[in-house]
């Protein structure tokens, strides 16, 4: 694990939300599994290499005359080079299995990070909920009571409770939703630690990047150089197979030597270099499948955030931020009524709601790229 893990090191970046990503590599599941892997094909590759159990004899004859007594002890291995060459098959793909790591583990990052931008969102929206429920419950006390002293009407009255009940439900749904995005991120952790996002801002210095396949680029490296290893591995499967051992025998007198031996391979090799290229093409081709999906994913992303930074541009915050002290001015000052007091005031609502989903959905895709982004 330590070598493991010191390779896995040279792919160490600084990446936002860091208590996210330590929690996620201490506990995710999938992280688990996918290192766990990498150990597994290492300890299937280590005993592909063990030597074949040795072979005992013993033999007795007894004829008429004499007894006759034979023990052949013999240890069988493989042609030289054929470790050789599985050893160096073995490292390359130790590094495959320490780049498909690294990948998987880039996979549940991301997806991580969407949740944390959609609970970063909501606990914005539940701040303006929140607020939007304390004016209008605010402005429902005040027109009933003012109903009983003869300052407003019944219909004010009606849609100043109609608007307090909406933000009240508005307000509940908002709490509903960011509670189960983070159960949902707590679940990622296998539920052993208690981390919160908190934050009603997102990451700063996040900024799109082009550096978004060249894990992958590596990987499609590594599986040539490991094809090129397991073809000259099943050459090897070619050569003859090697025996040696201790013999006794006795009879009138005891007799000791060494004997050798080869067994040539004429079917056990046969087609293991088609299927060692079969596995290659099928690895390889589902690998550029992948790749040209995540590519594809990125660059749709990376289009994403430039159409959202032009959209955003567009928002003038100081005057939309100045828009409810404005509509309570001119409430004050007689302009509007009650009632379209509570119509802008909604607007404006409904407008900041939407201002502050495309803020996540950029953010969003800043973070996703930040995950790939060398």
């Amino acid at each position: 694990m330590t070598l493991t893990f010191s390779f896995f090191s040279t792919y160490s970046y600084a990446l936002p939300f860091k208590e996210v990503v330590a929690a996620l590599d201490n506990y995710n599941h999938d992280i688990q599994i996918a290192s766990n892997k990498v150990e597994l094909t290492q300890n299937q590759l280590r005993t592909e290499r063990n030597l074949s159990d040795p072979s005992v004899e013993f033999e007795v004859m007894s004829p008429k005359s004499n007894t006759e007594v034979e023990m052949v002890v013999s240890q069988e291995f493989d042609f030289p080079t054929k470790y050789v060459r599985m050893k160096k098959a073995s490292k390359t793909a130790y590094r495959r299995d320490s780049i498909e790591y690294e990948l998987t583990r880039k996979e549940v990052i991301s997806k991580a990070y969407a949740i944390c931008t959609e609970i970063i969102y909501l606990n914005q929206i539940t701040v303006i909920d929140s607020a939007r429920y304390d004016i209008a419950k605010s402005n429902f006390e005040r027109l009933k009571k003012g109903l009983d002293e003869g300052k407003y009407n019944i219909l004010e009255v009606n849609d100043s409770h109609m608007e307090m009940i909406t933000a009240y439900s508005n307000l509940n749904d908002s709490k509903r939703q960011l509670s189960e995005f983070q159960l949902e991120l707590k679940a990622m952790f296998n539920n052993e630690t208690n981390i919160e996002i908190n934050d009603l801002t997102y990451p700063k210095d996040l900024m799109p990047c082009d550096g978004y396949i060249s894990t992958y680029n590596e990987l499609m490296q590594v599986l040539e150089e490991l094809y090129s290893q397991n073809l000259k591995v099943a050459k090897a499967e070619m050569h003859p197979t090697l025996s040696a051992g201790y013999k006794m025998t006795k009879s009138d007198v005891t007799s000791h030597g060494f004997v050798v031996g080869s067994s040539i391979p004429l079917f056990s090799a046969k087609g293991k270099k088609e299927q060692t290229t079969g596995e290659y093409t099928a690895e390889w081709l589902e690998t550029v499948k992948r790749m040209n999906d995540l590519k594809a994913e990125l660059s749709a992303e990376h289009h994403k955030a430039a159409d959202y930074e032009k959209l955003l541009s567009l928002y003038d915050q100081k005057v939309f931020k100045q828009t409810p002290e404005l509509l309570k001015k001119s409430l004050e000052s007689g302009r509007i009524t009650e009632i379209e007091y509570n119509q802008q005031l909604d607007i404006w609502y409904e407008n900041n709601k939407v201002y502050l989903e495309q803020i996540k959905e950029y953010n969003k895709c800043l973070l996703k790229m930040a995950v790939y982004c060398d």
